[in-house]
């Protein structure tokens, strides 16, 4: 469930899904701390990727989008 945090701070949730012989979905959601969506964001990539990598790349994806 979500926790509030600091007013200063910005929160992100990210995560990603496998979808056998479709490729690897990304998602991140990035939140006040009031709970308000303040940008959500989805990407597809035409690969398989492994989960735990598929994780990483959603993680990395979360960083560059937040720069």
């Amino acid at each position: 469930s979500w926790k509030g945090h600091v007013p200063q701070q910005v929160k992100a949730n990210f995560d990603a899904s496998v979808g056998r012989n479709i490729g690897t979905g990304l998602g991140v959601v990035y939140r006040n701390h009031m709970g308000q969506v303040l940008v959500a964001a989805a990407k597809f990539l035409r690969h398989e990727y492994d989960p735990k990598v598929a994780e990483c790349l959603a993680f990395r994806w979360t960083l560059l989008l937040a720069a």
